[in-house]
């Protein structure tokens, strides 16, 4: 299984399963959101605290993300792209974009704690490897 943290214009050319990480996405895109993965305002806070927030709201709701993940598995889909606003420019000016804290917390509860029954990939669009 493939998770790929990209933007929504970036998702526009990917293949698979596309969500959305906010509440308000672009005109015209019908991509469901995960609630469950909107992260509370973090402006103002410092780089830990936000990364510490992140963190209790997804051990929250980590068994929601774990039976999303293994119920788009059991359909045959092998891509989720988890889509935000932030883009490659954003990013690179330093915009804060969650989706780094997201992909590494899966990944390593996907690799430490072995929650799954299947490989998970993570891959980073539109600069957001840098997060």
């Amino acid at each position: 299984m493939e998770l790929v943290f990209t933007s929504y214009r970036d998702s526009l050319k990917m293949d698979g399963l596309k969500v959305s990480l906010d509440y308000h996405a672009p005109k015209l895109c019908s991509y469901p959101t995960l609630l469950y993965l909107i992260m509370p305002a973090t402006k103002g806070l410092t780089g830990g605290s936000v990364e510490r927030i992140c963190h209790v709201v997804l051990d929250n709701n980590w068994e929601l993300i774990r039976d999303f993940i293994n119920e788009v598995h059991e359909l045959g889909i092998n891509r989720i792209m988890f889509c935000d606003w932030a883009t490659k420019e954003q990013i690179a000016h330093g915009k804060l974009c969650l989706a780094g804290i997201i992909g590494r917390y899966i990944e390593d509860k996907a690799h430490r704690d072995r929650e799954f029954g299947f490989s998970i990939k993570i891959e980073y669009g539109d600069g957001r490897e840098v997060l």
